[in-house]
């Protein structure tokens, strides 16, 4: 491990990369498309100058609407949690697309609150966005079922007696 230079791996379903923290040679490393969330591993390795990390596709549970509790997925480099660069979201049918303020969001949180409690019913596409490095984006897709209470009036009906002849 300790003469590996360089390594690409993408697409290759990968969750952990506990076992690079001992390539302290590794220089260049490509790890796209895979499902890591935590990068505190290659904390150490002092001499990686070429990271391609983006996208990390992370399969989450359906996640509804309209205000949710995130929980935050990703750590940096340096183990704290990443505050989001970026979080958008588009509604599937409609297009429309809304952007949460991420300076509202306190610094290494663990979670952090989405609300759509003003928007459509109706599906929408998440992605969150971090940057692991200046020139590391990691994004996570979700979908988003924003379905609102609504409320509907009772109506009373009275019951009908109906005679035979």
């Amino acid at each position: 491990m300790h003469n590996l230079t360089s390594l690409s791996s993408p697409n290759a379903r990968i969750s952990s990369w506990e076992a690079l923290q001992y390539a302290i040679n590794l220089v260049s490393l490509d790890i796209s498309g895979n499902s890591i969330t935590d990068f505190s591993p290659l904390k150490e390795l002092s001499k990686l100058d070429d990271l391609n990390a983006h996208p990390q596709i992370v399969e989450v549970t359906s996640i509804t609407g309209p205000v949710t509790t995130m929980e935050n997925l990703v750590k940096g480099l340096d183990g704290n949690y990443l505050n989001p660069f970026q979080i958008g979201l588009r509604h599937t049918k409609t297009n429309k697309e809304i952007y949460v303020d991420v300076e509202q969001i306190v610094p290494n949180a663990d979670q952090f609150t989405i609300d759509l409690s003003e928007e459509d019913n109706g599906t929408y596409m998440l992605v969150i966005a971090y940057k692991l490095k200046e020139d590391t984006l990691i994004q996570l897709v979700y979908f988003v079922e924003n379905q609102k209470l609504i409320q509907y009036e009772q109506i009373n009906h009275s019951k009908v007696n109906i005679e035979e002849n």
